[in-house]
């Protein structure tokens, strides 16, 4: 038996281009924390909670120093998929205790706390699983949806060499525990290099915040402008809209 875990790293990780803010990290305030917690829930979660396969469950990985705020917007979160995820080591590995008993293969399937998937993402992805000779899984271009601009502009997202932040992770489940840790300790730059399985195009929808703290974007992701029917077809292909 199986497990798909999809889980995203919210304030989880520290990145240094955040700076500080009155000596406090950013990602530790809750300015920012509000910011995310609110496209999180509004795209992310919702993109989540509108998937045909329903057979999963979705960690939200926080920093500790932040538990008192970050507690106040997710919380209320009533779905028993649902597990909120604070970098406390010994916290965590029951959580994986919790999450992994009785299974024998655990999925970890990344994605952003600012992107989303299409609905049939997991769908297409258990049934690739049935393939064992494949460890690796990666949804590559996608779409890039700017919804903190006045236009809502869409592009196509092509990123470059093969990588991206939506790809899964099959681990037999002793060894899953053993990283006492759900977030997959790589690079998603070097998921191509693991000659992972290629699962269809157009299920990804990355979102750009002016101070995305995940994603470095370059002008090269960004091959044409989709138009407006375009855009809502796409939209209501991810349950957005």
């Amino acid at each position: 038996m199986r497990k798909i875990v999809i889980y995203s790293g919210f304030n989880r990780v520290m990145f240094e281009k955040t700076g500080t803010e009155n000596g406090i990290h950013k990602a530790l305030t809750a300015k920012w924390i509000e910011k995310r917690a609110i496209i999180w829930k509004e795209y992310t979660w919702k993109s989540i909670l509108n998937q045909t396969y329903k057979k999963w469950v979705y960690c939200l990985c926080c920093h500790k120093d932040a538990r008192n705020i970050t507690d106040k917007y997710f919380g209320d979160i009533t779905d028993k998929r649902f597990f909120l995820v604070y970098s406390d080591i010994p916290q965590e590995h029951r959580i994986m205790k919790t999450l992994s008993s009785g299974y024998t293969e655990m999925i970890n399937v990344r994605i952003d706390s600012d992107d989303m998937y299409h609905q049939d993402a997991i769908s297409e992805l258990s049934e690739a699983l049935n393939d064992e000779s494949q460890d690796w899984f990666l949804w590559q271009n996608g779409y890039c949806y700017q919804y903190n601009n006045p236009n809502h502009r869409m592009k196509i997202y092509r990123p470059g060499h093969g990588s991206g932040p939506f790809y899964a992770k099959r681990y037999k489940t002793a060894k899953w525990m053993k990283q006492k840790t759900i977030a997959i300790r790589c690079q998603h730059q070097n998921v191509i290099k693991n000659n992972p399985k290629i699962l269809s195009d157009n299920k990804i929808l990355v979102g750009i915040t002016e101070s995305n703290t995940s994603t470095l974007f370059r002008n090269g992701c960004f091959r044409r402008k989709i138009i407006e029917p375009e855009k809502t077809t796409v939209l209501k292909g991810f349950g957005i809209v």
